[in-house]
Formats: C-alpha cells, structure tokens, sequence
C-alpha cells in the first residue's frame, strides 16, 4: 500500500474538538476498547487511531469523538476507501461506529444524532459484488493476459 500521509482533501463543515477527556472513565474510546477482547482491541485501536490522523493529521491528537457530525462520515468512508480494502474500510467503519455508539450511551450525543451516525456508517459499508473476484485491469492490460 502507498504509505502517503492519509489526509480528507476538503475542509470540514463543522469544527472538531480537540480537547482530553477529564479522565480515563469518561472517554468513550476506553469505555468501548474495555469491552472488546483483545485482539478486537488492538484492531479497532489501530482504526481509531487511522480516523484521527485521517481528520486531524495525527493519530495521536485527542480528538472528542462527540464533535463529529454525520456529515464527516461520509468524507471519512471516502477517503479511507481511497486508500484501503473494502475489509480494511469496513472494520474502521464499525471501530467507529462502535465508539459513536458508546458517545450516546454515555450520553455524549443525543439518541437522534446517534440515528443518524448509524444510518451513514452502517448502510453504507463498503459491500463487495457477487461479480466483483479481482482486479479491474484495462483493455490492454486484459488483452496481454491472453
């Protein structure tokens, strides 16, 4: 894979916060990553992880996950379909999906917003067509193979 910095071309709509979490408990990535087993853990901290220096240029910014809005959901999918497998993009979608969940539980975001989150992380995962087994390769390239 291309190792260029992963960033989102456009500028968001809306501001993010970037501002450390009070303490440990009140942070829904380590309330979410607390309930996962080990391996879903390390995976979906790595995801976490990729999203934030997606949108912040750093993976190590403390981003407060309640800031995001549906709409950056959208540029985020994007983006990382830009770069990764349909797989790879999926799994960062749930790790998100599941630390937005954990935001409304803990009641960072309200029960409509979180709908909305769903809606755009959920329906839109990257599905792979029943026609779709390997690379798409132009005329010519198809034509050497022969």
């Amino acid at each position: 894979m291309n190792k260029t910095p992963l960033t989102i071309s456009r500028p968001l709509s809306s501001p993010l916060t970037i501002q450390p979490y009070l303490s440990a408990d009140s942070s829904p990535v380590v309330a979410m990553l607390g309930s996962k087993g080990q391996e879903s853990r390390r995976k979906y901290a790595e995801s976490l992880r990729t999203i934030t220096a997606l949108l912040l240029g750093s993976e190590n910014s403390l981003l407060r996950w309640e800031s995001l809005q549906p709409a950056h959901v959208g540029m985020i999918r994007q983006a990382l379909s830009e770069r990764y497998s349909r797989s790879t993009v999926n799994r960062h979608m749930a790790a998100l999906r599941a630390v937005l969940k954990t935001c409304w539980k803990m009641g960072y975001i309200s029960p409509e917003t979180f709908q909305l989150f769903h809606g755009e992380t959920k329906s839109k995962t990257v599905s792979r067509s029943k026609y779709d087994t390997g690379q798409l390769a132009s005329y010519r390239e198809f034509m050497e193979k022969l």
